[in-house]
């Protein structure tokens, strides 16, 4: 909670960004939302919700409207940086999906791609 609220400070309400909870586990949760739709979100219920493991992704930008404003060069930097920093494939292409606002195969493919080079 600490955290949210010193991200709002730094962000404003209204910045979106992604947490992940208990990533690759069954109980994963991913949310794309504003700092302050977190900050309810993760209020309304504390001792069950704030348990586990966390992920803040902080987007340098945000989302664009459509997957044709969206290089092909800002996926593969996205995803390479969550295989960096060892996310799962599932994960990763979930994540990707949130953070570009398109559909699984596309990211599915530029993954694939990747793990091909």
């Amino acid at each position: 909670m600490k955290t949210l609220k010193d991200l709002i400070k730094i962000y404003g309400n209204s910045k979106r960004i992604i947490i992940c909870k208990e990533i690759t586990k069954i109980h994963e949760n991913i949310n794309y939302e504003s700092l302050n739709n977190q900050l309810c979100y993760f209020s309304e219920n504390n001792n069950e919700k704030i348990k586990g493991e966390f992920i803040f992704i902080i987007p340098k930008e945000e989302n664009k409207n459509s997957y044709d404003d969206i290089t092909e060069e800002e996926i593969e930097i996205f995803l390479k940086l969550l295989l960096k920093n060892e996310v799962s494939y599932n994960s990763a292409i979930k994540i990707a999906c949130k953070h570009f606002s398109i559909k699984r195969n596309i990211i599915y493919k530029k993954f694939l791609k990747l793990a091909n080079n």
